[in-house]
């Protein structure tokens, strides 16, 4: 049976944060093993590269296990409703803005998401950077 403070999340987590906390796992575990591989083998950066990632081999991949291993932790902080994982979130949301700059349905996505994380940033409010649930830290 959950805890009082897991059913409190629950009912606090809307189901478009419950999405992007699962989006953001599944993605990031997906960079990593990406990033794994192009370190492994710099040919595999050619799939990369038409998503607009223009730099080679190993760096590249280097830069998608960092990339996606902080996706993976902003998606555990969203799941818990962490203050820190909205601004980590809008970050990768920005990044992923950036990397996109000329693909205009892959920018309007990276755009729709700023506008949810703005429009839900009051779930994600917290005492000094952590959530509190009737006076005690929700862990």
């Amino acid at each position: 049976m959950p805890s009082d403070e897991a059913a409190e999340l629950d009912l606090r987590r809307p189901m478009g944060a419950a999405g992007l906390a699962g989006g953001l796992g599944a993605g990031g575990i997906g960079a990593v093993l990406a990033g794994t591989l192009a370190v492994a083998d710099p040919r595999v950066i050619g799939l990369a590269q038409q998503s607009g990632i223009s730099f080679p081999g190993a760096p590249a991949g280097l830069f998608m296990v960092a990339l996606g291993g902080v996706m993976v932790l902003a998606g555990w902080g969203v799941w818990l409703l962490r203050a820190w994982a909205w601004w980590a979130s809008l970050a990768l949301a920005l990044v992923a803005l950036a990397l996109t700059l000329g693909s205009v349905p892959w920018m309007l996505g990276a755009l729709v998401l700023i506008v949810y994380l703005a429009n839900i940033r009051g779930v994600f409010d917290g005492a000094s950077g952590m959530d509190r649930l009737g006076g005690r830290a929700a862990y």
